[in-house]
């Protein structure tokens, strides 16, 4: 397992696989201080880009609830 400086938190975190696609990613802090999951680009440097966003599976791992009609 590979680490990536996390610029936000100022700490090296550890380098994981998305459980459904297989993607590596490292939890960060969003701006507004939450733990989210980022991608980390082909050199294996962090990126600011949400996994969210690029995920197949993304709704599958969403905390947000969507309401019935």
């Amino acid at each position: 397992m590979t680490n990536v400086y996390d610029p936000t938190r100022r700490v090296y975190t550890p380098v994981l696989k998305c459980r459904s696609c297989n993607q590596p990613l490292y939890f960060g802090l969003t701006s507004g201080a939450k733990r989210a999951p980022f991608e980390v680009d082909e050199k294996g440097e962090p990126t600011r880009t949400l996994h969210f966003i690029n995920c197949p599976d993304a709704r599958r791992w969403s905390n947000r609830r969507v309401k019935p009609a």
